[in-house]
């Protein structure tokens, strides 16, 4: 993102998730099995090496932080800080480039951008997604349609959030009937 003389530049939220072809991000308990049982015999990535190369700064919910670390995995954004929110709960990682935020208003979001050199990756979960949208901050959508109904689950976008036009950008069809869609805010 480019800066006029005398302005910060502020680097771009990009939301990149997958979901059902109904909508769900996560299965009614949070379940994200349904992902790894998607085919893919070509070994296809779905574009998202060169997405995670061009951010340097993640942000995600509570429940989406437990659920990375209950992989049984290793930290897989290594050397990419990481910011968790939740207003309930601190945060206890081992992970040096974790952070625990409390507080998500204009204010914080407009530090966060600060922060980040590249870009910022909006990871999920569904309340930190609404309240992202809520606040106007989400600059650009990657979403990964997955072909499958899941019938009930974590819905990516909430039953109310403002209207907002977006620009498509890209559409990427891969052979397992995966469709990427790239949406930029208007």
């Amino acid at each position: 993102m480019l800066a006029k003389k005398g302005q910060i530049s502020l680097m771009k939220i990009k939301l990149y998730i997958a979901q059902s072809l109904d909508g769900y991000i996560a299965g009614p308990n949070g379940e994200l099995d349904w992902l790894e049982e998607i085919p893919n015999p070509e070994q296809e990535d779905f574009g998202y090496t060169n997405f995670y190369d061009s951010i340097d700064l993640l942000l995600m919910g509570q429940k989406t932080y437990a659920a990375i670390c209950s992989f049984g995995i290793d930290w897989p954004y290594q050397g990419k800080q990481t910011f968790v929110f939740s207003r309930t709960k601190a945060l206890s990682s081992s992970q040096p480039d974790c952070r625990h935020l409390n507080t998500l208003d204009a204010p914080t979001i407009a530090s966060l951008r600060q922060l980040s050199k590249k870009g910022i990756w909006l990871v999920g979960g569904g309340a930190l997604i609404r309240e992202f949208l809520r606040l106007g901050a989400i600059d650009e959508m990657i979403i990964s349609i997955i072909p499958r109904l899941l019938g009930e689950g974590i819905p990516l976008f909430p039953a109310t959030y403002p209207a907002v036009d977006w620009q498509m950008e890209k559409t990427e069809t891969f052979a397992n009937g995966i469709v990427n869609l790239h949406y930029t805010k208007i």
